[in-house]
């Protein structure tokens, strides 16, 4: 997490990495750039050398959004930026391969696992069912179970009530692969499903809450339409130079067909 890396002051005090950090594009597109992976890349390009603290007490955890639909917005938008973080590293700045090779390989390496994920999931089911041999998918889900089991063996060391989770982290990895290629396939689109940001022509541009206040160069001010609904549906019309962002509380809609439209 970007929150939680320390840098050398003199890596990134500098006018430079505030308009890289702050302009990054790809093929012409401006991103939203998550600080984590950009910082790190930033630092890979300079020569610094990264450590990573592998201490019990430095294990950190995240926060999931509570709601389905937040949180798939959550991984699609973690996903996104993965993509469009590693293609830059690996086939535009390149230089991770001179400092970092064994990291540059894992990272093209975790380009195809989706692609392997899903080939597995869709051909092995149909092959036994084909040939009406059910051995065979049965083995297959006894491997899923054995070959996640090795990969967490350390885990389950320390805490071996969770074992009873291993089927459910399997679903998890699938349902990340669908996530992951879903996300290849609209990286260029830089919404954040599960914040109020957004790139509006190409600039990034805040909505919500914090379309109340001046962002950049653009004055963004918020303004209530009429409704017949009562306040808990009022729609706010978020106004920029050339552009209008409709939402109604945290809620952005994109499809909304009133003063908007």
């Amino acid at each position: 997490s970007g929150r939680t890396m320390c840098f050398r002051t003199e890596a990134i005090a500098e006018d430079a990495f505030h308009s890289a950090f702050l302009n990054e594009t790809l093929l012409g597109i401006h991103l939203l750039s998550g600080d984590d992976k950009f910082l790190t890349r930033y630092v890979i390009n300079k020569g610094y050398k990264t450590y990573h603290q592998l201490q019990p007490k430095c294990v950190l955890t995240t926060t999931f959004e509570s709601r389905p639909k937040k949180h798939l917005s959550q991984l699609v938008r973690w996903s996104r930026n993965t993509w469009r973080s590693d293609i830059i590293a690996l086939f535009i700045e390149r230089q991770i391969w001179l400092h970092n090779p064994f990291t540059a390989f894992l990272l093209f390496d975790k380009l195809f696992t989706p692609f392997f994920l899903f080939y597995g999931f869709v051909l092995i089911p149909v092959y036994s069912l084909m040939r009406m041999d059910y051995f065979i998918f049965v083995g297959w889900i006894g491997w899923l179970h054995f070959s996640r089991f090795l990969k967490l063996v350390l885990h389950f060391k320390r805490k071996p009530g969770h074992i009873i989770f291993l089927p459910i982290w399997i679903f998890y990895q699938y349902l990340m692969a669908f996530v992951r290629i879903y996300a290849l396939i609209t990286m260029l689109q830089t919404k954040w499903g599960n914040r109020d940001v957004k790139v509006v022509n190409n600039q990034v541009t805040r909505t919500g809450e914090f379309a109340r206040h001046v962002t950049g160069s653009t004055q963004v001010t918020p303004q209530e339409s009429e409704s017949e609904h009562g306040n808990d549906d009022d729609v706010v019309v978020v106004n920029g130079d050339d552009y209008e962002v409709c939402y109604r509380g945290d809620e952005e809609l994109d499809d909304w067909e009133g003063p908007c439209a």
